[in-house]
């Protein structure tokens, strides 16, 4: 990880996100772990990542909170670890088509116009998959425009969620992204009615996507 201008920026407003460095942890990703567990009033038994990427939230929870029991979901195929579950949570429990970009960064159910190999994966519902929650709970979603079909996938499980973090893709690239306005009505529905806005991200003057975090 570089220690660039945005790094620099990171560690004077969050002077704990050093600890990311020292990890080689994606400093944003420690902030946003650091920025959800001050939203509860008592540390998190256990964090839900859907979209769990290369395992670095996963580092980091286990250098924050040893005993936090943690799910981690994403099926692109090279994204290697044994804690990384590789199915990828939505909506139904079904073989889906998924589209691998080539930076993997960008993967998604909804196709990019960018460089992308469709490839089959194993879907399911988080609320099929039989896990008891222990409160406090956390869930971060960074699923490039899917959010709302993982949200769905939950069910009544979110009673039991405290902390949610999904990200809104702005960028049109990506067919058929999810109406915030629907994501929100939803999550008012089960009591999360207090939400901030972060880490806004342009490319090229234009707005590309955004973190919401919401609570109750």
């Amino acid at each position: 990880m570089r220690l660039n201008l945005e790094n620099i920026n990171r560690l004077i407003q969050h002077p704990m996100s050093l600890r990311a460095f020292l990890l080689g942890s994606k400093i944003k990703n420690y902030e946003d772990v650091l920025v959800m567990m001050g939203l509860l009033k008592e540390k998190p038994k256990t964090f839900i990542d859907a979209g769990g990427g290369n395992g670095d939230y996963i580092k980091i929870m286990k250098n924050l909170i040893p005993t936090c029991k943690i799910y981690s979901f994403d099926p692109v195929p090279s994204y290697n670890g044994e804690e990384i579950k590789k199915i990828a949570l939505s909506d139904k429990n079904e073989i889906e088509d998924f589209y691998v970009e080539d930076n993997k960064l960008g993967s998604s159910f909804l196709e990019h116009k960018g460089k992308t190999k469709k490839i089959k994966v194993e879907s399911k519902r988080f609320d099929s998959l039989g896990i008891k929650i222990e409160k406090p709970a956390i869930l971060k979603i960074d699923v490039e425009g899917a959010e709302l079909k993982v949200l769905n996938g939950f069910g009544k499980v979110l009673e039991d969620i405290d902390v949610i973090q999904i990200e809104y893709v702005f960028d049109r690239s990506y067919n058929k992204t999810y109406d915030l306005g629907e994501a929100i009505k939803l999550l008012n529905k089960f009591g999360f009615y207090n939400f901030i806005q972060r880490v806004i991200r342009y490319k090229d003057g234009k707005l590309l996507n955004c973190d919401l975090v919401f609570w109750k």
